[in-house]
């Protein structure tokens, strides 16, 4: 099962829940066929050693972001400005780790232009 993107102006979310297990890409799951304009990423963890990583296109693409929390609460972000940057985001599921416990509060968030 696919994981859950919502799109709301200018962002668009994605959220794991312990039933998805599901690669994320932005054409299929976001309807951005030609890619987005991204201005940030934020990544907000369910626990401790939560990682996630978005490579460029595919899952041999080139890593946009490969960050692992060391709490819950350690959210991470990274801005790339006004206009931001034309990316195809790709989660690999197979790459993160969320805990499994904690699904419901893992969100990857892309701010977009």
């Amino acid at each position: 099962m696919a994981a859950t993107t919502t799109k709301d102006g200018k962002v668009v979310q994605v959220t794991y829940s312990n039933t998805d297990d599901d690669d994320w890409n932005h054409s299929s799951d976001a309807g951005y066929a030609n890619g987005m304009t991204v201005r940030s990423i934020s990544f907000q963890p369910g626990a401790a050693n939560d990682i996630l990583i978005v490579t460029e296109g595919a899952l041999d693409g080139a890593s946009i972001v490969h960050w692992k929390a060391s709490a819950a609460t350690d959210t991470k972000s990274i801005s790339f400005g006004s206009p931001g940057v034309h990316l195809k985001p790709y989660i690999d599921y197979g790459n993160c780790t969320f805990a499994t416990a904690s699904y419901a509060a893992v969100k990857i968030i892309f701010t977009i232009d």
